[in-house]
């Protein structure tokens, strides 16, 4: 059973006025204000549960994470489930623009073509960061410390251009992006989340290629158990 009190933060801060302007291409995955709307009505609907880590670990047992790791904020393909450290999560200054990146991946497996559908993850998190920065300036939030990261920095930095190029987001219709404009986004999110080759035993790892594979909507009984 979802968490009703994220539930409705999360539900609430994914249909905050002005977001219907967001909607752009980059490489083959699209974001658009209603298909953000839609993950929102998967939540009210229960077919995306909002839980906190603690809540799907007693469900699921526990979440191994690298030594030093916690999480903050995630989307759980395997569970259809965004995760969140603590039931209040979304009340504090930025966390929304959190719930916002992390709803970005849940749109694309609630709306994945088919399954097993795959995303070049250096794209798929470029689209989500560059999602937070065009929810600040069309909803006309605080850019707060946004901007303090490489990648958001980035992120910003386009967005702006996005917006002289559609008269401040007043021309409808999906921005596609060239890859020349998202090339130092993605290189800083590259960066960022290691998605760079690393050096090994046998020579290197090459991590730019890595992928996230969505397999859309999976059944969860009255109990919250997903299979």
């Amino acid at each position: 059973m979802a968490n009703d009190t994220l539930k409705k933060n999360v539900s609430r801060i994914l249909r905050t006025p002005g977001m219907e302007k967001i909607g752009f291409q980059l490489g083959s995955l699209t974001v658009t204000g209603q298909k953000l709307s839609q993950v929102a009505q998967a939540i009210d609907d229960g077919k995306i549960q909002c839980l906190t880590v603690k809540e799907l670990e007693l469900k699921q047992g526990p979440i191994t994470l690298p030594k030093g790791m916690t999480i903050e904020a995630q989307y759980k393909e395997e569970f259809n489930a965004m995760l969140f450290r603590d039931e209040s999560y979304g009340t504090a200054p930025g966390e929304d623009r959190t719930i916002v990146h992390e709803a970005v991946h849940a749109s694309f497996d609630l709306l994945t073509p088919k399954k097993g559908f795959q995303t070049l993850a250096m794209d798929d998190e470029s689209a989500a960061v560059l999602t937070e920065a065009l929810y600040i300036k069309v909803c006309g939030l605080p850019v707060g410390g946004f901007k303090m990261m490489a990648p958001q920095a980035e992120a910003w930095n386009l967005a702006g251009l996005m917006s002289i190029e559609t008269d401040d987001f007043t021309k409808g219709g999906i921005y596609n992006l060239d890859p020349s404009q998202t090339a130092d986004l993605r290189a800083e999110v590259a960066k960022a989340w290691g998605f760079v080759q690393v050096p090994d035993k046998t020579g290197y790892t090459d991590n730019s290629t890595a992928i996230y594979v969505y397999n859309g909507m999976v059944k969860c009984n009255k109990r919250g158990i997903c299979k």
